[in-house]
């Protein structure tokens, strides 16, 4: 939201300051002054005002001192030229130089010597003449009738859109404002179905606006570029500029490439629908350059990295091995799936003997897995990687090269002056910036310490909705005045699929492996699914063929 902006530094102009200071903290405020000090005026209007009475003459100080004060901004020495009601903009003068100061609500506060102003176009309700105690009621009555919170979103994955339907359903004078780049919301815990070809991308997305409440809330599909805390403002790369009295970062994740050379030159990426489906286009279409060439390279796939997305990747890669095959006109074997990775010890979220089951898995399934061989480079066709000890090098040679071996928080974050580390902020315990108690920060970009292990929380899905549903929460309470609450976190547990029909994990403390863990993935996403798009999206888009 622009400023509200005080034309006038009498006691008018200073009583309306501080009023307005009491009834929202976050507000900005602007005041345009003639001069750089608070006039002596006759305090009958402010007593009227605060309902209190003064001595007859008072000297409330320079300028400077009171815009510290009331957090609020001071524009000393500057006069209004012209006031542009239907652009919501004045024209001001200060030493001879003009400019233009948007605002939100205009407040001429001027005394005994009223404004004499040509007020071009539309938009006077927004411009308010205080100088009587009526003026003054009436613009209270007036500002109790106007929605003047704004909340703005910014991304729509899980903690977004959670957030979003939270305050929908329990907010009240507020509006809300969701921006994403894309207008469809997307499983991200589903992109290597996509990857792999396994499930269409369809299957994973819908459309946001069919979670938008249109009463309540705006969409503007755009990439967001920085975010301005000090001025409360969110700039987009096509230049529009977005007003917020609460913001919620939530804006995902990137690829991490930990200043490995090559990786963004010649490794794809699966960050959203549109790379993934990059790479199961690139995989058909090395099968069918091994058709026309009998060149093996083209049917070789590696697997950077053996996280949980790796994982998942490479079961469903193998559950597509026939199709591949079949565009190539080979045998299924005949197409060589690899795994490189640092470490020797997989899945550790899970203990060894449930890990144990996951990586033999994979082995189960013809996947060659390069354990404990760090990766030095990707070049053009080729994993350059660390063979030994002795830190020999070696190359793995294969016309499609994925990565996966980690994610870092938007660069936004980062590049917007907040405090972060890899894109993820390490936030308050309410889920607010430590510098900007109205900016929540959640999801992908957030860091959230687990006070067992001293570490913080890895970034998943269930995670995210719940700090989507705190932060809601938390906006709702100071909307009414209260206090913040800080989140907590208590996981339910995490299933890695193998492949459609194969999977292992941990629900509550129970182990679960096979077809059991397989039904559980699939319930948990429809879950997910439910949370971001309630019951019409999780019964078009939600799993459920869970008996094979």
């Amino acid at each position: 939201m622009h400023p509200i902006v005080i034309i006038g530094s009498g006691m008018a102009g200073y009583t309306l300051a501080r009023e307005f200071r009491k009834l929202s903290p976050e507000q900005v405020l602007v005041m345009i002054c003639a001069d750089d000090a608070v006039n002596y005026a006759k305090p009958t209007l402010s007593n009227a005002f605060a309902g209190k009475k003064a001595p007859e003459q008072i000297a409330l100080g320079d300028a400077a001192k009171m815009g510290a004060q009331l957090n609020m901004r001071i524009e000393p020495f500057t006069f209004v030229k012209e006031i542009l009601a239907e652009r919501h903009e004045l024209v001001l003068e200060k030493d001879g130089v003009t400019s233009n100061q948007p605002y939100s609500k205009l407040i001429l506060a001027v005394g005994a010597n009223p404004i004499r102003l040509a007020i071009a176009g539309d938009g006077s309700d927004d411009i308010h003449v205080v100088n009587s105690l009526i003026d003054y009621r009436a613009f209270r009555e007036n500002l109790a009738q106007r929605k003047d919170k704004r909340v703005v979103i910014l991304g729509a994955g899980y903690a977004g859109l959670k957030t979003l339907r939270e305050l929908q359903k329990g907010a009240k004078d507020v509006e809300i404002t969701l921006v994403d780049r894309n207008n469809y919301h997307y499983e991200a815990t589903d992109l290597h179905e996509v990857a792999a070809g396994t499930q269409p991308a369809e299957k994973i997305t819908y459309n946001i606006m069919d979670v938008v409440d249109e009463k309540m809330t705006t969409f503007i599909q755009g990439t967001v570029k920085t975010i301005d805390a000090a001025t409360q403002t969110v700039a987009l790369e096509d230049g529009q500029t977005i007003n917020y009295d609460y913001l919620v970062v939530s804006l995902g994740f990137e690829s991490e490439s930990f200043g490995i050379p090559g990786v963004h030159e010649h490794a794809l990426q699966m960050l959203d629908v549109k790379t993934a489906l990059n790479v199961y286009e690139h995989i058909q279409e090395q099968m069918r350059q091994y058709k026309a060439t009998q060149n093996e390279e083209f049917l070789k796939i590696v697997v950077c990295g053996a996280g949980f997305t790796g994982i998942e990747l490479l079961g469903s890669l193998v559950e597509n091995k026939p199709k591949f095959a079949e565009i190539a006109g080979v045998s299924a074997d005949q197409i060589q799936i690899y795994c490189v990775e640092a470490v020797t010890r997989l899945l550790p979220m899970f203990n060894e003997k449930l890990a144990n089951y996951g990586v033999q898995l994979l082995k189960d399934s013809a996947i060659h897995l390069l354990l404990g061989k760090p990766i030095k480079e990707i070049k053009p066709g080729a994993v350059v990687y660390q063979d030994n000890e002795a830190g020999d090098l070696a190359e793995l040679s294969a016309k499609t090269i994925i990565w996966t071996t980690g994610v870092s928080g938007s660069h936004v974050v980062g590049d917007s002056g907040f405090e972060a580390r890899r894109g993820r902020v390490m936030v308050q315990p309410d889920l607010t910036d430590a510098n900007h108690s109205n900016v929540y920060i959640i999801g992908d970009c957030s860091a959230v310490m687990d006070t067992e292990t001293n570490r913080p929380y890895p970034t998943t899905a269930q995670i995210a909705l719940k700090m989507g549903a705190h932060a809601a929460k938390n906006i709702q309470a100071q909307l009414k005045g209260e206090a913040t609450k800080p989140f907590s976190f208590k996981s339910q547990g995490s299933v890695c699929s193998v492949g459609n029909t194969r999977a292992l994990g941990i629900v509550g403390k129970t182990d679960i492996k096979g077809y059991p863990a397989s039904f559980m993935k699939k319930i948990i996403m429809n879950k997910a699914l439910f949370e971001t798009g309630g019951t019409k999206e999780m019964m078009a888009k939600g799993r459920f063929d869970l008996y094979h």
